[in-house]
């Protein structure tokens, strides 16, 4: 009992002692209308600023996940695969704000500047629009000549285009 006691005690000044902004999860300089933030501690900073990440993603999976209609098995994990891709490519956009050590234990704070995340989005989106848009034109030219074959060949191209369109809509829509 009396161990028990002492060791509620010291966890309890160890999260007393981490920085506000990691036990709030957010810092009033980086709003939540402008930024999307992400908190890690670990005694490695590496392993501090991967957990930042991964709260980073989380919320962005989440939203995603809201928001994609559910297919057949396969189209979903083809789905799934392309978000985590646009999720890894939108987390090498994220900026360190906060680092703080304190007993061995780095904490810091990560965040995501929505306005710049959404124009790389945007601009994404608009590349990969021309691109199908184009892929279909030649489709239906080819169909239009019968030459079903180089039509379906062009086709295998374009679907996953639109998959990782879907995917970039749904983060941009976030």
């Amino acid at each position: 009992m009396k161990y028990s006691l002492l060791g509620l005690l010291f966890s309890t000044i160890i999260v007393i002692a981490a920085p506000d902004f990691y036990r709030i999860g957010s810092d009033a300089a980086y709003p939540t209308e402008k930024y999307i933030t992400g908190v890690g501690e670990s005694p490695v900073l590496k392993r501090a600023i991967a957990q930042a990440k991964a709260h980073i993603a989380g919320q962005l999976k989440t939203t995603i996940n809201q928001r994609i209609i559910i297919e057949t098995t396969d189209s979903k994990t083809i789905q799934s695969q392309l978000t985590d891709s646009r999720v890894s490519q939108t987390l090498s956009n994220t900026q360190l704000v906060r680092q703080v050590e304190l007993d061995g234990v780095y904490y810091v704070m990560l965040v995501l500047n929505k306005q710049q995340y959404i124009s790389g989005l945007r601009s994404d989106l608009q590349d990969l629009a021309e691109k199908i848009y184009n892929q279909n034109l030649d489709i239906g030219r080819l169909l239009d000549n019968r030459q079903y074959q180089t039509a379906l060949d062009y086709y295998t191209v374009v679907l996953p285009m639109s998959r990782d369109y879907d995917a970039k809509r749904s983060l941009y829509n976030y």
